[in-house]
C-alpha cells in the first residue's frame, strides 16, 4: 500500500480523525495479457502465465471470496464475498481505492460472468430471497449502477456456475437441483432459455468454461468427480477426467490447447490436454481452501456487439443478443416505455435505482433530475459535471472555466469538466463530442490545445492515442493500441537470436515452435513440424551456434538467453541449462537480465516496468535509488504533472505545478514558486526536539523509530546507515511472537501452521519452521479411529513425544471447522480423546498440543502437524420453521402449508412430510425439496377443524432409512367462507425510524377480521410476534444498522383455530452504525462445576455502557436453543452448579441498551466432577417398564448411592421413595413395578448426597386398559335409550365400566356404571330427552385411573322417541336410527297376538340388525344381501341395497 501524510498545518478535533484520513489506495500494479486468477477465501491470486510467478491482489477487508472476474480495459478486478454479501472491485492503476458494486439485497452469490463488450456484470443468487441470474451495468456511477433480473427462480433451483458469450449473446448456468440437475443457456437478456442437457451424468455441476470457437463446455461435477464436456446444442456429451486425478474438482478454466482445474480434496491447480485430457499436471500445490479460479487472455477477449457500437440509447441497461441486436433492460421497479426508456410510475422518481414517491426530493435542498428522478444536492447545479446523467443538472447555465485547466477538459457546448486524458482517446466523453475535435491522433509529436499528451517512458511505446504501453508489446501482433499504431511499420523488426519469427513478424520463443499451440496466431510457428516420440523439431534448422548472448537447448537445439544458465529454471526443458552450474559462492556475480529487464545491484532481476515505481522490488532496494530515480537523464518533460512520487510535495500554487522532495516542505526555503511549501509551518519547523526528519521524504519520528528495523519514512531512510547490533526487535504481547519485519506479531500457534499470516512470509520459512518443529514437542501418530466417527463425534489417539524427556506432559486436544477457529479443549494427560458434541455433516480438523513442565515452569509449545481432517456424518434434521397453513386461493377444499427449512439441516434435506389430522393417524404429503418450501393440500373438508405438522428428511443413515426429524409444531386450521386477503400498503414511517425502533403501518383488509399479526427476527434466535387490532405498531428492542424482515398478516379466531391470510413482507434497515462483538472471550475451569468468563468489551466509541447476555450450552444448537443464560453489565461473569463432565460452549453478544449484537467467538471449558451433579440421561422404556440413568461423569472414583422419587401425578402429596446401594457403576437400569394402569407419573433422581441435585421430572404415561368399539344407541321399547358395546380385549379383573355422558356439547361427565361383563346399558326413565347428547365408555376407575375412552357416540334424542345421529358421528360408530311404527299400529298388533307376536318381533329385529350391521359397507355407506347367505335363493347380481343409513332415508323395520 503506498503512504500518505497529513497536509502540514491541519488538526482534526472531537475524535473525528478518522473520518478525514486518507484512502488506503494500492498502488499501481501492472497489467498482464495472459494469467490466471484464483480465490482462495480470503485472498485474490495473480498467476503470469508466461513466466508462471505469482502475485497476490492488495485486497482489504475479505471474508469469504467464491467468484472473479476482470476487465482489460480498466485492468480492474471484480470478486463477489459471500460473508460481506457484496460484490467489491478493485482498479489497479494506483489511483482507486477499493469499492463496493453491489451490497443491498443480495445474498449468496455464487458465480460471476462480465460481458466486456457491454460492460455488464452478470451474478447467480442461489439465496432464497432473490434467487436467479442477475444482471449490473457498470456504466456510470454508484448510484448509477442498475441491476435487474434476468432469470428468476421458476427457472433456477440451485444455480452454481456462470458464463456469458458477448459476442454471441448467450450465457450459460450449471443448476445443482435435487430433482433435475442441468445445465442450461439463454439469451443474455434471459429470454429464450433452453436445456443443454439433463441427467446423463449431470449430477452435482460445479465450475464451467466456454470454448467458444469450438462451440464446447467444460464443467467439473463434483459427485461423479470428474470433468466432462458437451457442444453447446447438447450433443457429443464425453467424460474427459476422472479417477484420481480429479477427487473433488471445483472451478474449471480453459487456455490455447489446454484444460485447468482445482480440485478442493487434492488443494492443488491442475492442468491437462482439453481434447482427451491426457498430459496432467500439477500447476500450483498446497493451496487451502480453493474456490474460483479463472484464465484471462487479452487477444480472446476482443470483437464488438450491438451494444459495444454505440448504435443503443437504453437509458439504464444495454444487453446484446444473437444475431447482432440488443435490447434495452430496466430495474425490477421500472418499466420500459417506447423501446429504450425507463420510467416509473406517475408520481415516482428514482433515486438509487428505486422508485419512491416524488415527494422524497426536497426541492429547497435537492435538485430532480429530468429523465432519471434522481435527487442531487442543488450545490451540483451547473458544477461542469453530468451528476445527473442527462445533462438536465447542467442545461441553462452560464459556464464558467474548468477549475484546473492542466488536469480538466471543458466540453464545448455543455461546458462539462471532464479528466484530461479522456481527451483525444478515441472516446467521445462530451455529449457534443468535443473531446474528440482537433486531434492528430496519428502524430506522435502532436501537440494541441485539447489536451497534453502523456509522456512514455524509455520501456514504453506511445500509441496514435496518446496511451503508453509496454513497448515489448510493439509489434507483437496484437492490436494493443487499439489503432493498430502498435503493429505499423513492422516489416524490419528483429527477432533475437533465441526467438523465432512468425510469417505476421511477430517475435515468440523458439520453444514454442510445434508445440501444437498457435502462438504466432497466423499458424506459422505450428507449419513443417516433424512429430517424434522424444521431441518436436521446429520448421528451420537450429543455429550450430547460439553466440556470446545465448545458450543452445541440448535436445531442441533452441537458443536461450545466457542469463538463464543456472538460474534454477528449466527454460529447455530437458534441463540441459541448469547442468554443470557448481556452486555460487559470490553473491554479486555478474548476471546478465533478460531484454525488458532492470538488474539490480545485488545481481537480481526484475522487470523494467518496477524500476523507480515507489516499491521496492530489488532485495537491496537499489531499484528505488532517489538520484537514479530523479537524475537529468530521466525522460523530462515541460508538461505539468498530473500527480506526484509519493515521496515528494505538490506545489500547485503559480502558472505550473511543480513537485519538489517531501523534506524540503517546512524547511525555511521557499522551494516552491509561491511558497507553499513553507506556509502554515510551526515554528522550528516540521521535526522539533530529538525527532528525526527523514532524508528525502515529508515525516518526523521519534527515536525509537530509528534503526528498529522497520522503514517508517517512505524512502527508507530511517534504517540507512545503522548498526544492526543496536536493533530490537518490539516487544509482542504474551503467546504471540513478531513477524521478521516487525510489522506485526502473530500467535504463537499460528507459526509454521500452513497458513501465511504475516505480511512478509516469515511465520512460514521452511527453514524456520523446521528448526522449530525439531525443538517443539509435539505428537507423533496422530490417527483417527475410522470406525469411531459419528454424527456428532469421533475418536483420535496419538503417541507422546520423541523428545519429552524429563518433562511433565499434558495434552490439549484442539479441533476447528475447516476454515474455522481453534477450539481447546481441557488438558489431560491419556493418549486418547474423544471429540463431542460436534456438529452433524461437517468438516473438522483436529490435532493435539504438547504443554511441558520442567522446573515449575510451563511452556505450550506451538501447534505443528500432524492435522487429521474427519466429517462427521449427517445427522437427523431438526424440525422445520415457522409453519403457516392458509386457505389456498383459487382452489376449493385445498390448504397451503408453507414453512422454512430447520435451523440445523445436519445434511441435505431430501423431502419434507407434510402431516395433518383428522383422521387418526394422521394423514401424510411428502414433498421434494425445492426452493419455495410448500405444498398444496386437496380434498379437505370445509367443515373439519385440521391440525398441520411438517418433518424434513435427510440422507441421514436410521435402521436403514433415511432420518425423519421430529415435526414441527402443530398448527391448527379452519376453513372460513371469507378468505382474508393479503394486507395492503404495508410502509415505514422513515421520519419515525431509530437505532432501536421502526414504525409500521398499513391499509385495513376489506374482510372481517380479529386483528393484525407482525412477526420478525430481533436477535437471530427467535421470533417476536407482535398483535394488534390497530393500523400501525412500532417494533422495539431492535439493533442500529440492521436489515429486518418485517412479516405482517391479518387474523380471525375461529373457536380454538386462528384463520391467517397470506404474508405481506417488507425489510427495512435501522439507522446506526452496527454493533460488534466482544473480543477474547475466555473460560477458565473453577474447579468442579464452576467457571469463570472473561471477555474485552467490543471495539465501539460509543460512549454507553453495554450489557451482555450469556450463552452456553453442550452442542452449538443447545446454546441456541437454550437461549440467554445470565446478563451482566461487567467483562466477567461466572457460572456454577454446571452439568458435571461436559464441554460446554460459551458465547457472549451484546444485548443492551441498543438491542442485540453479534455473538463474540465461541470459548471451551470443560467441567469437573461434582459428588452432587445430577445424573445424566434419564429415561424410561415404556415396553419393558425401565429407568434407566447414567452416571454424572464417564468415570466415577467412588462408590455412590441414588436417590429415586416416584409421584402420582393424580397425588402428589404421597411420593414413593427408594435408595439404592452405594456402587461404582456409570450405567443403571431399575424396574418399575406396580404401576397403576392410566395412571400419569413423574420420577426424578440425584445422588444419596446433602444437597444433591436432582434430575429434572420425567414424567411417565402408563397406557391405560383398552376402550371398548363399536357404541352404539338404539330405543327399548319403553322408549328410553340403550347404549351397547364391543368389550375391549383386557380389562380389569372384577371391574364394571364408566358410561361418559356430555350434553349439549358439554364436558364428559361420569354418569353411570355398568356392570362387569355386560355390554348394554339401558338409561334410567329419568333420562331428559330433547338435547343433543354424546356417549362414551371406558373401564371403570381403579384407585382414580380409568381406562381409555372410546370414541364418542353423538345423537339428537327428540320427544318424538327419534334418535337422529349427527353429521359428526364418524365410520367408526354405525349410524342407528330406529323409527318405531306408529303408536296405533303397534296396538293393533299386540291386540292380535301379544305373546307370540312380541316374541317374534324382538328375535326378527336382533337378528336383522345382526345381519344388517355385518354387510354394511362404510365407504360406499350402503348394505348389501347377498342371497347366496342364509341358504337364499337367487341371483347374486339383483341382490337387494338398503340404503337406509342417510339423514333423509330412515331405515323403517316393519
Amino acid at each position: 500500500m503506498c503512504r500518505y501524510r497529513r497536509v502540514s498545518g491541519d488538526t482534526c478535533e472531537g475524535g473525528e480523525e478518522d473520518l478525514y484520513a486518507p484512502e488506503k489506495i494500492p498502488c499501481e500494479i501492472k497489467a498482464l495479457r495472459e494469467f490466471m486468477l484464483y480465490a482462495n477465501r480470503s485472498e485474490i491470486n495473480r498467476i503470469n502465465m508466461l513466466d508462471n510467478s505469482t502475485f497476490t491482489l492488495p485486497l482489504l477487508n475479505t471474508k469469504n471470496i467464491v467468484a472473479v472476474e476482470y476487465d482489460f480495459t480498466t485492468n480492474c478486478v471484480y470478486w463477489t464475498d459471500v460473508v460481506l454479501d457484496k460484490i467489491m472491485r478493485l482498479c489497479m492503476d494506483g489511483r482507486h481505492s477499493q469499492e463496493t458494486i453491489v451490497e443491498e439485497s443480495v445474498d449468496v452469490m455464487e458465480a460471476l460472468a462480465f460481458d466486456w463488450l457491454s460492460k455488464n456484470l452478470y451474478w447467480v443468487e442461489s439465496g432464497e430471497t432473490d434467487k436467479g441470474i442477475w444482471v449490473v451495468s457498470l456504466h456510470g456511477s454508484q448510484d448509477e449502477r442498475y441491476r435487474a433480473l434476468v432469470v428468476n427462480s421458476t427457472h433456477v433451483d440451485q444455480p452454481r456456475a456462470l458464463v456469458v458469450d458477448p459476442l454471441g449473446g448467450m450465457m450459460y448456468w450449471t443448476d445443482w437441483s435435487s430433482t433435475r440437475p442441468r445445465i442450461m443457456k439463454a439469451w443474455l437478456d434471459g429470454s429464450n432459455i433452453q436445456e443443454v442437457t439433463v441427467g446423463r451424468g449431470t449430477h452435482w455441476p460445479n465450475g464451467m468454461a466456454l470454448d467458444r470457437e469450438n462451440q464446447r463446455l467444460y464443467w467439473s461435477d463434483a459427485y461423479s468427480d470428474c470433468i466432462r464436456s458437451i457442444k453447446t446444442d447438447g450433443t457429443e456429451a464425453i467424460t474427459l477426467i476422472e479417477g484420481e486425478s480429479t477427487p473433488h474438482p471445483f472451478a474449471v478454466a480453459l487456455y490455447k490447447n489446454k484444460i485447468y482445474w482445482d480440485d478442493w480434496y487434492r488443494s492443488g491447480i491442475f492442468a491437462a490436454q482439453k481434447n482427451d485430457g491426457g498430459d496432467v499436471k500439477f500447476l500450483r500445490q498446497n493451496i487451502p481452501s480453493l474456490m474460483d479460479m479463472k484464465i484471462f487472455d487479452n487477444n480472446t477477449r476482443q470483437g464488438e456487439n450491438a451494444c459495444s457500437k454505440s448504435m443503443h440509447n437504453c437509458s439504464h441497461i444495454c444487453v446484446s443478443l444473437p444475431g447482432d441486436i440488443f435490447t434495452c433492460l430496466c430495474p425490477r421497479n421500472m418499466t420500459l416505455e417506447g423501446n429504450s426508456q425507463c420510467k416509473c410510475a406517475v408520481g415516482k422518481i428514482s433515486v438509487e435505482g428505486k422508485c419512491v414517491d416524488e415527494s422524497q426530493c426536497d426541492t429547497e435542498l435537492q435538485f430532480p433530475c429530468e429523465i432519471s428522478g434522481h435527487c442531487i444536492p442543488r450545490s451540483w447545479l451547473c458544477d461542469g459535471e453530468n451528476d445527473c446523467g442527462d445533462m438536465s443538472d447542467e442545461a441553462n447555465c452560464s459556464h464558467t472555466t474548468c477549475s484546473n485547466p492542466f488536469t480538466q477538459f471543458q466540453c464545448h457546448s455543455s461546458g462539462s469538466c471532464i479528466p484530461i486524458n479522456w481527451a483525444c482517446d478515441f472516446d467521445s466523453d462530451c455529449s457534443d463530442g468535443s473531446d474528440e475535435e482537433d486531434c492528430a491522433y496519428g502524430d506522435v509529436n502532436m501537440t494541441t490545445t485539447a489536451t497534453t499528451l502523456q509522456v512514455c517512458s524509455d520501456s514504453e511505446f506511445r500509441c496514435g492515442t496518446g496511451v503508453c504501453v509496454p513497448v515489448t508489446w510493439r509489434c507483437d501482433g496484437d492490436n494493443d493500441c487499439g489503432d493498430m499504431s502498435d503493429e505499423t511499420n513492422c516489416t524490419q523488426v528483429q527477432c533475437q537470436d533465441y526467438q523465432f519469427r512468425c510469417a505476421n513478424n511477430r517475435c515468440i520463443s523458439a520453444s514454442w515452435v510445434c508445440d501444437s499451440e498457435d502462438d504466432c496466431h497466423d499458424g506459422s510457428d505450428e507449419q513443417n513440424c516433424t512429430q517424434s516420440t522424444t521431441s518436436v523439431s521446429p520448421p528451420t534448422k537450429n543455429p550450430a551456434s547460439c553466440g556470446s548472448s545465448g545458450f543452445r537447448c541440448a535436445t531442441s537445439g533452441v537458443c536461450i538467453p545466457l542469463s538463464w544458465k543456472c538460474d534454477g529454471i528449466d527454460d529447455c526443458g530437458d534441463g540441459s541449462d541448469e547442468l554443470e552450474c557448481g556452486l555460487v559462492t559470490q553473491p554479486n556475480v555478474s548476471t546478465t537480465c533478460r531484454p525488458g529487464e532492470f538488474r539490480c545491484d545485488d545481481g537480481n532481476c526484475i522487470a523494467s516496468d518496477d524500476k523507480c515505481n515507489s516499491v521496492f522490488d530489488c532485495p537491496d532496494s537499489s531499484d528505488e535509488e532517489y538520484w537514479m530515480c530523479h537524475s537529468s537523464t530521466a525522460p523530462s518533460t515541460s508538461a505539468a504533472p498530473t500527480t506526484c512520487n509519493p515521496i515528494e510535495f505538490r506545489c500547485d500554487e503559480g502558472s505550473v505545478p511543480q513537485c519538489i522532495l517531501g523534506a524540503f516542505v517546512c524547511d525555511n526555503e521557499n522551494d516552491c514558486a509561491n511558497g507553499e511549501d513553507e506556509k502554515n509551518c510551526p515554528e522550528g519547523g516540521l521535526c522539533q526536539g530529538e525527532s528525526y526528519s527523514c532524508m528525502f521524504s515529508a515525516g518526523c519520528l521519534t527515536k525509537n523509530q530509528v534503526c528498529d528495523g522497520k522503514k517508517d519514512c517512505i524512502d527508507g531512510s530511517d534504517e540507512m546507515f545503522c548498526d544492526n547490533a543496536n536493533f530490537t526487535v518490539p516487544t509482542c504481547p504474551p503467546n504471540q511472537s513478531a513477524c521478521n519485519d516487525s510489522s506485526q506479531c502473530i500467535d504463537s500457534f499460528r507459526w509454521c501452521d500452513g497458513h501465511i499470516d504475516c505480511l512478509d512470509s516469515s511465520d512460514e520459512v521452511f527453514e524456520h519452521c523446521k528448526e522449530l518443529e525439531s525443538k517443539s514437542l509435539h505428537v507423533r501418530q496422530l490417527h483417527v479411529d475410522v470406525k469411531s466417527v459419528t454424527n456428532t463425534s469421533f475418536f483420535i489417539f496419538w503417541e507422546p513425544p520423541t523428545n519429552g524427556q524429563g518433562f511433565n506432559i499434558t495434552y490439549i486436544p484442539v479441533i476447528r471447522p475447516t476454515n474455522g477457529l481453534w477450539m481447546n479443549y481441557t488438558a489431560q494427560t491419556k493418549t486418547t480423546f474423544r471429540f463431542k458434541n460436534l456438529l452433524p455433516n461437517t468438516n473438522y480438523v483436529a490435532s493435539v498440543k504438547v504443554s511441558a513442565t520442567h522446573g515449575g515452569h510451563t511452556h505450550l509449545h506451538p501447534l505443528y502437524a500432524p492435522y487429521v481432517s474427519v466429517a462427521t456424518g449427517d445427522g437427523c434434521p431438526t424440525a422445520p420453521l415457522n409453519i403457516t397453513v392458509i386457505q389456498a386461493e383459487g382452489m376449493t377444499n385445498a390448504a397451503m402449508v408453507v414453512w422454512k427449512e430447520p435451523l440445523s439441516p445436519n445434511g441435505i434435506i431430501k423431502q419434507y412430510r407434510v402431516y395433518y389430522s383428522p383422521p387418526t393417524p394422521p394423514n401424510m404429503e411428502a414433498t421434494a425439496i425445492g426452493p419455495v418450501k410448500y405444498i398444496y393440500i386437496k380434498d379437505l373438508k370445509t367443515t373439519v377443524n385440521y391440525t398441520f405438522q411438517v418433518a424434513a428428511v435427510n440422507a441421514a443413515p436410521n435402521r436403514g432409512m433415511p432420518c425423519e426429524g421430529p415435526r414441527s409444531e402443530s398448527v391448527k386450521f379452519a376453513f372460513t367462507k371469507q378468505p382474508i386477503p393479503r394486507v395492503s400498503g404495508l410502509r415505514e414511517a422513515v421520519s419515525l425510524r431509530t437505532q432501536t425502533s421502526v414504525s409500521l403501518s398499513w391499509n385495513s383488509v376489506s374482510v372481517q377480521c380479529d386483528g393484525y399479526k407482525l412477526i420478525y427476527e430481533r436477535d437471530q434466535m427467535s421470533e417476536v410476534v407482535n398483535t394488534t387490532k390497530q393500523l400501525q405498531l412500532t417494533a422495539v428492542g431492535l439493533s442500529p444498522g440492521v436489515k429486518y424482515v418485517f412479516r405482517l398478516y391479518a387474523f380471525r379466531n375461529v373457536g380454538d383455530f386462528i384463520v391467517a391470510g397470506p404474508e405481506e413482507i417488507i425489510e427495512v434497515t435501522t439507522s446506526g452504525k452496527p454493533l460488534k462483538a466482544p473480543t477474547k472471550l475466555q473460560a477458565t475451569p473453577m474447579g468442579g462445576t464452576s467457571v469463570k468468563l472473561s471477555w474485552l468489551p467490543p471495539d465501539d466509541n460509543r460512549k454507553v455502557r453495554w450489557t451482555y447476555g450469556i450463552y452456553y450450552g453442550v452442542s452449538v444448537e443447545q446454546l441456541l436453543i437454550g437461549g440467554q443464560r445470565a446478563s451482566t453489565s461487567d467483562t466477567g461473569f461466572s457460572f456454577s452448579r454446571l452439568d458435571a463432565c461436559e464441554d460446554f460452549l460459551f458465547k457472549v453478544r451484546l444485548i443492551a441498551p441498543l438491542g442485540f449484537g453479534p455473538f463474540s467467538d465461541v470459548a471451551i471449558s470443560r467441567s469437573g466432577f461434582d459428588v452432587k451433579a445430577p445424573p445424566k440421561k434419564l429415561q424410561f422404556n415404556a415396553t419393558s417398564s425401565n429407568l434407566s440413568w447414567k452416571a454424572s461423569c464417564d468415570v466415577i472414583l467412588k462408590e455412590m448411592a441414588y436417590i429415586i422419587e416416584l409421584t402420582d401425578t393424580s397425588d402428589k402429596s404421597h411420593p414413593s421413595t427408594f435408595t439404592l446401594a452405594p456402587v461404582r457403576n456409570t450405567t443403571f437400569t431399575l424396574p418399575l413395578v406396580g404401576m397403576m394402569r392410566g395412571a400419569n407419573y413423574s420420577v426424578k433422581v440425584k445422588t444419596n448426597i446433602l444437597d444433591g441435585r436432582w434430575t429434572p421430572e420425567l414424567l411417565i404415561q402408563i397406557d391405560p386398559y383398552p376402550a371398548p368399539t363399536e357404541i352404539k344407541a338404539s330405543r327399548t321399547f319403553g322408549g328410553y335409550p340403550e347404549l351397547t358395546w364391543e368389550e375391549p380385549a383386557e380389562t380389569p379383573a372384577s371391574v364394571g365400566y364408566a358410561i361418559w355422558v356430555s350434553k349439549d356439547g358439554g364436558k364428559f361427565e361420569h354418569k353411570y356404571t355398568a356392570a362387569h361383563g355386560s355390554n348394554t346399558f339401558q338409561f334410567p326413565e329419568s333420562f331428559e330427552l330433547g338435547h343433543v347428547y354424546k356417549f362414551a365408555v371406558s373401564s371403570d376407575e381403579v384407585k382414580g385411573h380409568y381406562g381409555a375412552l372410546s370414541m364418542p357416540f353423538e345423537a339428537e334424542l327428540t320427544d318424538a322417541f327419534m334418535v337422529h345421529p349427527t353429521a359428526g358421528a364418524q365410520s367408526t360408530s354405525a349410524v342407528y336410527r330406529i323409527v318405531l311404527p306408529v303408536l296405533g299400529v303397534v296396538i293393533l298388533v299386540l291386540v292380535l297376538g301379544m305373546g307370540l307376536f312380541w316374541m317374534k318381533h324382538r328375535r326378527l329385529r336382533r337378528s336383522f340388525l345382526a345381519f344388517a350391521n355385518s354387510h354394511y359397507d362404510t365407504r360406499s355407506g350402503t348394505t348389501t344381501f347377498n342371497t347366496n347367505d342364509h341358504d337364499l335363493d337367487g341371483d347374486e347380481e339383483e341382490s337387494p341395497m338398503i340404503r337406509g343409513f342417510a339423514d333423509d332415508e330412515p331405515l323403517v323395520i316393519a
